[in-house]
Formats: structure tokens, C-alpha cells, sequence
């Protein structure tokens, strides 16, 4: 990846709208963009400039289209993000703590993206835990992790 694409892919997963997105879209079955809309609280119109975005950034894939009058309403998921193994790192040992410095050099790209997606999904579930066990706190984690 460039370091302009890599820049891009940053910016993408610091927008609240990913984050939610990429929440509501964890199902295998995917969700239609009135679905996402519904689920996220963001308004129909400005999802798809996002969503865009993030299929270019391989975070959502569409798992099926259904024909619906003259359309074709597609239904997005964020699955393979987290329960399928990065397509470029499908070529590793099963041993990860093994990666020569060739192999990291030449997919670099995809090694960040993977750890912004780990460090993401980290993120989302220790703010969830803080919010369950100290309600009361976790407003303080919201505001220091912008």
C-alpha cells in the first residue's frame, strides 16, 4: 500500500461512522444500508459515501443482493474481519511469531491493516467493558479516545 492509501485507510477507521458500521455489520447474513441506517442511527444518505470507502478498504463485502422492484439492494457485512483469517496473510506458517523481514516488507500494507483492525475491535470491547462495569466512566473514555 502507498503511503497515501495507508493514510487513507487510517483516516477511514477514525470515523465514528466506520466504527458503528463495522459493529452493525458483524453478522454473516449482512444488513442493507436502511438496516445500517436503523441500527446506527445515521441517516440513510450519508452511508453510502462510507460504505463506498469501506469496500474499497476490503472492510465490508456484499454477502447477497436481493432485486427489489427496478433495484438491486445489496447486504453489506463486516464478518470476514473477524471470522476469517486477512486474505494476504492466508500464505503464513501457522507459527506468526515467524514472519522474516522480506515477507513484512513486501506486505507491510497488509500487516497495518490488520493491526488498526485488531487494535479497533480491542478498542470497541474495552469501551463496552468500562461502560458495563463503570457507567459512570466511561463518558472520560469517550472524550480522551478522540
Amino acid at each position: 500500500m502507498s503511503k497515501n492509501t495507508l493514510a487513507q485507510f487510517v483516516k477511514l477507521m477514525a470515523d465514528p461512522k466506520v466504527a458503528a458500521i463495522l459493529k452493525a455489520t458483524k453478522s454473516k447474513t449482512g444488513l442493507t444500508t436502511k438496516q445500517i441506517s436503523a441500527q446506527t442511527k445515521i441517516p440513510n444518505n450519508q452511508l453510502y459515501y462510507t460504505i463506498n470507502k469501506m469496500q474499497d478498504a476490503d472492510l465490508l463485502t456484499i454477502v447477497n443482493q436481493v432485486q427489489v422492484k427496478n433495484l438491486t439492494e445489496n447486504y453489506y457485512s463486516s464478518a470476514h474481519l473477524s471470522h476469517e483469517t486477512p486474505q494476504d496473510l492466508d500464505g503464513l506458517d501457522t507459527d506468526l511469531t515467524d514472519i522474516s523481514g522480506t515477507w513484512t516488507q513486501a506486505h507491510v500494507q497488509q500487516v497495518l491493516q490488520w493491526i488498526m483492525l485488531l487494535n479497533h475491535d480491542f478498542t470497541e470491547a474495552y469501551q463496552e467493558e468500562m461502560t458495563r462495569k463503570q457507567p459512570d466512566k466511561s463518558a472520560i473514555f469517550s472524550v480522551t479516545r478522540s
